[in-house]
Formats: C-alpha cells, sequence, structure tokens
C-alpha cells in the first residue's frame, strides 16, 4: 500500500499525452486535458468513479489500517473487518449512523480521537482520499471524500465511496473456500452452446479464461455405454471367470433409478431345479435317479418336491435324498412325504444342503402306502 513517503509518487498530475505507461498498480493519474482521475491497475489505465474532482496534495492522506463496514463505538480496541485494531491504528469510519463522526480516526484503549491529519475541516475537503491495508472487505480499496463543500467537521455528514482497489461488491465475488457462493446465483435451465463458463486454463499458469459450451471437450465417446448404441458392451473385454467380489453396475428401481454397484457375490440367487421320476407302481427301493453336480460351483439344495399320479392309500410316500450315499435329511422326520390320499408334498428342511460341484444325489424310496402303493413318481430337487 502506499505510504506518506511515497504518496506524491504515486499521484501523477498531467495531460492525457504525456501519462505514463502503466505498471505500478495502485498509482492515480489526474488526466487534465479530460478532468478526470484514473488508476493504474498494472496493465492498464481504469477512469476511477466518482471522479474526486481537482486535485490538491492536500486530498491525500495517510493510509488507514482498516475501514468500517458498520456503525462502530468510538472507543477502545477492537476488530474491524476482520482486523484487530489496537491503540495508534489509523481507521477509515465510514459507515456510523451519524454521518457526522464519520472521518480517519486514531484507535485508542478509551475515547478515539480524529487523526491529525485529518482534525479540522481545512483538513477534511471534497476529494479527500485515503488508502485501507488490511481487511476482508475493505483491505487494498481506496475510499474518496464525496460530500461537496462547504464542509464543518463534526456537523456535516461525511461519505466516502471506494475509487480504487478489488472492485465490486464482495456479495457478487466467488472465493475458494465461501460455501454456498454458487448455489446462490441465479441458474440457466436450459443452457446452449454459445454460453460462456470461467475457467483456469491449467496450461497457462491458470490464466482465467472464458470458454463456449457448446466448444467444452466431450470425453472418449469409446468409453462410454449408451442406452442406444449397439455393440458397446460386446466391444468391451470379458472376464471369463468372474469371483463374487466382481461388481456390477446396476440402476436402483427402489431409489429414483440411482446407479449404484453390486458384488457378484450379493445377487439374489436364482432357483434351478432337477426333475427325473420313477414310472409304474412303487416299490421300497434305494439308489435310484443319480444326479451329479457338474457346474463348476458350490449349488445350495432349498427343497425337495415330491408328485405322483396315483395317490398312496393307507399310508405315506416317503422319499429320502442322498448325497454320495449319505442323506441330506439328518433328522429322517424332516424327508419329503406323500400323505395317503394326496398326490404331492414337500421338505424345505435339508439339514446338508450344500452340493459341491462333482458330488451326486441319488433318491431312496423308503415307504409306500400300504393299501395303494401310488405311482408314476416324480422327484424335482430345487437349487441355487
Amino acid at each position: 500500500m502506499p505510504t506518506s513517503a511515497n504518496l506524491e509518487d504515486l499521484i501523477l498530475r498531467d495531460t492525457a499525452a504525456n501519462r505514463p505507461a502503466a505498471g505500478t498498480p495502485g498509482r492515480i493519474f489526474y488526466d487534465t486535458t479530460n478532468e478526470k482521475w484514473q488508476r493504474d491497475t498494472g496493465s492498464s489505465w481504469e477512469d476511477c468513479e466518482p471522479a474526486p474532482g481537482s486535485f490538491s496534495l492536500a486530498d491525500v492522506k495517510d493510509s488507514v489500517r482498516a475501514a468500517t463496514t458498520a456503525n462502530i463505538t468510538l472507543s477502545g480496541e477492537q476488530t474491524i473487518d476482520g482486523v484487530s485494531v489496537v491503540a495508534v491504528d489509523r481507521v477509515l469510519v465510514k459507515d456510523q449512523s451519524a454521518g457526522a463522526e464519520n472521518g480517519i480516526y486514531v484507535a485508542a484503549s478509551g475515547a478515539w480521537s480524529r487523526a491529525i491529519d485529518a482534525n479540522t475541516s481545512a483538513e477534511v475537503t471534497p476529494g479527500m482520499f485515503v488508502f485501507v491495508e488490511e481487511g476482508t472487505v475493505n483491505g487494498d480499496q481506496g475510499f474518496v471524500l464525496t460530500t461537496n463543500a462547504p464542509i464543518t467537521l463534526g456537523t456535516t455528514a461525511l461519505s466516502f465511496t471506494q475509487f480504487s482497489g478489488g472492485g465490486g461488491s464482495d456479495t457478487t465475488a466467488i472465493h475458494d473456500d465461501a460455501a454456498g457462493e454458487i448455489a446462490a446465483i441465479t441458474e440457466k435451465a436450459s443452457p446452449v452452446s454459445g454460453d460462456l463458463l470461467l475457467i483456469e486454463d491449467s496450461a497457462a499458469s491458470n490464466a482465467k479464461k472464458r470458454v463456449q459450451i457448446g466448444n467444452l471437450p466431450g470425453g472418449t465417446d469409446a468409453a462410454a455405454i449408451h442406452d442406444d448404441t449397439a455393440g458397446e458392451i460386446a466391444a468391451i473385454t470379458e472376464k471369463t471367470t468372474p469371483v463374487a467380489a466382481d461388481l456390477f453396475l446396476i440402476e436402483d428401481s427402489a431409489a429414483s433409478n440411482a446407479k449404484k454397484r453390486v458384488q457378484i457375490g450379493n445377487l439374489p440367487k436364482l432357483n434351478s431345479q432337477l426333475l427325473s421320476s420313477i414310472e409304474g407302481v412303487l416299490v421300497v427301493t434305494t439308489g435310484k435317479l443319480r444326479f451329479y453336480n457338474e457346474t463348476g460351483r458350490t449349488l445350495t439344495i432349498s427343497k425337495v418336491k415330491l408328485a405322483v399320479d396315483t395317490a398312496p392309500v393307507g399310508a405315506a410316500i416317503i422319499v429320502d435324498v442322498h448325497k454320495n450315499g449319505v442323506t441330506v435329511f439328518t433328522t429322517q422326520s424332516n424327508r419329503p412325504q406323500i400323505a395317503a390320499a394326496a398326490n404331492e408334498g414337500e421338505s424345505t428342511t435339508i439339514e446338508v444342503p450344500s452340493w459341491a460341484d462333482g458330488d451326486y444325489l441319488t433318491v431312496d424310496v423308503d415307504q409306500i402306502g400300504s393299501s395303494t402303493a401310488g405311482s408314476d413318481l416324480t422327484v424335482h430337487v430345487i437349487y441355487s
């Protein structure tokens, strides 16, 4: 920030033709040809609004450490615009409810006093300006007194307006570390290709640049899956031996079709069944209808269901299922039965349900009807 030692070097007055080249941010120039103030941005000269008026070094005040953003008590050390103001700090007071209290002050542990360069009416004139060194809102900005003459200090309400620095109100800025600023901006629901985005160009030291939506890179289409494009899934590398931990991508029908991942091992099991029969009138027998598991994986038996064309009379039909010669019904009362005079029956209580690859199942007919045996038995083994 400018200080009392170098302010005269940073405040210039001349014709437009003699204005120096831009390149020293913070310099102020009064263009006598066009009668307007300008400021050096570092790359160009920009008009300052409002124009301070006629040039006078008396209008130039030593910089202040902070400037107010609201009405304050003019006594005691306090925090102003995020700055911890202590005794002897200079402060621009510009937001008092009583405008006549505005001005440049020196902070103190007790009552504040006006700064020595701005404590008389003769020193507080239209066009007086000052730079602010620190602050969340006002830091690195300049303020000019826009109250017209005559000014009686302590009686006339003083108004200060920003004329240089960060520019724009903080409410219109977007910051790296402030939440909710983008969400607060009005949304355009139907953007078009000519609309502009603000980006940081990673290939140009993150310089800010604008980009039309229509010029955004679209990504590699070959890596995408679309609803209406044929052959995309067939073109993907196949995994011939998936395992339980492999993932599927699904649309969750219970959550508005949100995309979610699912492990293969957690997919709901689909049931299959073996179906075979013993034709004719039933007799007690063992080791019938041998079934091998040749799937390459372990299966789980969930039900054994029986059916006959001719119902038994006098007693139930009882069937046992063996795996590699050993019953899967450790509790024999859980074996599937067809009650006398009925045509079907089942059991879902299977104590040894695991059916490993290479194992085989056989069927025993342990009991038949005592008066009518029953005939044409069908055995269903349901597994997953």
